[in-house]
């Protein structure tokens, strides 16, 4: 028990409010400003490459920004600067890639992993970047590692070759190197914090304790099976809950596991999307996969392709109150207001709102844009190498001059 409640504390501390994600992206992006452009009396090209950070938990959570009188808007040469808004395009185009590098749809046959390997990937890229910048790190090169990272934390370690092998399938090649270099980076850009839980396996307990709940004396008035079509000559024979008997009294239809199935199988679906977004750090597992069904149960009767099909009717705020009843009204009201304004943000991913990486990229325009101006103002890459090879070549100069 105290393993338990150990490993949800430590997952709590990464769920966050709205604000508190923006007010954390923004002072990352003001502190790369202020790395790229020097801080005091220290040019920038003299600067030390910076090392990952993490504000979000741990002993430098509190930790104030250097006082400065204003925030940069260009780099030395004049380049403009990311947004912050830019910044989580670039970040919710590099999420939306983690699934094909690795998991059960990855290019890689050798990567194909459980649900829960790029699940894990996605909250580690997402908790890296809370704290640090695209233009003081490499995205791509932090997926990579995110998905290396994700594949051993939940003990389905992949061939670190086979990553390089999937990136070059991707184009956008990734050296072996470079990823074990990053993953130190994001160890330190998420406090050593590994544990990840996901709202697969709570959508899984959720149907089957429906499956059985449903069947007894108190829960099984909260559904009635019903065909979705609207035909009137069906109305009379629409499974409403009720079967007739040979007597011709109605006996009430118990709600089987297979009636379950479709809206089990919409909601993990939705959970794929929810896990390339940031709903994970605004909501625990078992907050999003209580939505995930509600919205599911909503779409599935209402879809004009599931006309045919007998759907159950679920009555998830009434399950709530009943099956909860050991709560107070307090704590039941704050849950079920806590849960309809989930099934809003649930609604909106496929809008590509919430940095959902399965869609809103339509715009490739906007993300060209964003890619080319970091290119003008990273700290990596090329830029990066070419600082390397001018103090190598000016450390032989320097050694030949001496030896004469």
């Amino acid at each position: 028990l105290e393993m338990s409640i150990d490993i949800y504390a430590k997952q709590i501390k990464w769920i966050k409010t709205e604000d508190d994600l923006k007010q954390f992206r923004e002072r990352a992006n003001n502190n790369a400003r202020l790395i790229i452009t020097g801080t005091g009396d220290t040019p920038p090209a003299q600067q030390p490459p910076p090392g990952a950070q993490c504000f979000v938990t741990g002993h430098h959570a509190n930790d104030p920004l250097p006082a400065v009188d204003h925030i940069p808007d260009t780099n030395p040469e004049g380049n403009p600067l990311l947004t912050p808004e830019e910044e989580q395009l670039l970040i919710q185009f590099y999420a939306g890639k983690i699934p094909s590098l690795i998991g059960p749809t990855a290019e890689i046959g050798r990567l194909r992993k459980d649900v829960k390997v790029p699940a894990t990937a996605n909250l580690l890229f997402r908790r890296f970047f809370l704290s640090n910048s695209v233009m003081i790190h490499d995205p791509k090169v932090l997926m990579v590692a995110a998905a290396f990272l994700a594949s051993k934390v939940e003990d389905a370690t992949v061939d670190i070759r086979y990553l390089e092998e999937g990136t070059k399938v991707m184009k956008a090649p990734v050296t072996q190197p470079e990823i074990i270099k990053r993953e130190l980076d994001l160890l330190s850009g998420v406090n050593f914090e590994l544990m990840c839980l996901h709202p697969y396996k709570t959508v899984l307990a959720y149907t089957e304790d429906l499956r059985t709940y449903l069947k007894s004396e108190r829960g099984r008035h909260l559904a009635t099976l019903t065909n979705t079509g609207n035909d009137d000559n069906d109305n009379d024979t629409n499974h409403a809950a009720t079967t007739t008997e040979e007597g011709g009294n109605s006996a009430q239809h118990s709600i089987s596991g297979g009636d379950l199935l479709p809206i089990h199988d919409a909601a993990r679906r939705l959970v794929d999307d929810v896990c390339v977004s940031d709903i994970p750090l605004l909501y625990t597992p078992g907050q999003i996969g209580l939505a995930a069904l509600m919205v599911a149960n909503d779409e599935l009767l209402t879809q004009d392709v599931n006309k045919d099909k007998v759907i159950p009717r679920i009555d998830f705020w009434g399950y709530l109150r009943s099956r909860f009843d050991n709560f107070s009204e307090e704590e039941i009201t704050h849950l079920v207001n806590k849960t309809d304004d989930l099934t809003k943000k649930l609604k909106e991913l496929r809008l590509g709102k919430y940095g959902c990486g399965n869609h809103g990229l339509e715009n490739m325009e906007r993300l060209k844009a964003a890619h080319k101006k970091l290119k003008k103002c990273r700290l990596w890459g090329e830029k990066e190498e070419k600082k390397k090879k001018k103090k190598k070549r000016k450390r032989e100069e320097d050694s030949v001059a001496k030896a004469e």
